[in-house]
């Protein structure tokens, strides 16, 4: 595909987590010690309300199909789609050729 606009979309609902260090043998660092550490937290807050984030974000996900030229997408958040929509219909999405999935976030060059 020729440079054409391209967006990239992550604003599928992701539920907070905790990262937790991991000692030099694989081990939590928190069980067992008295670990004073910072709290690590990825993601945000969903509420109770889960549904309709996830109808915005699906809203969001397919007016960008129609006005960009290609839409990058991580691999969890196609899942999310797939989830929604089918199989067959993902399916369908990849081989319009808009969709690119990638799966390491540092290979995403705008």
């Amino acid at each position: 595909m020729e440079a054409g606009i391209k967006i990239f979309i992550n604003n599928f609902p992701k539920p907070v987590r905790e990262i937790i260090p991991i000692t030099k043998e694989g081990n939590d660092s928190k069980v067992g010690s008295k670990y004073k550490g910072p709290r690590r937290l990825l993601g945000f807050e969903m509420g109770a309300n889960v549904n309709e984030l996830y109808y915005n974000a699906m809203s969001k996900f397919f007016i960008s199909f129609l006005l960009y030229d290609e839409i990058i997408l991580r691999d969890a958040d196609f899942i999310e789609i797939i989830k929604r929509i089918g199989v067959e219909d993902g399916i369908a999405l990849l081989r319009s050729k808009k969709l690119k999935l990638v799966y390491d976030l540092s290979l995403i060059h705008i």
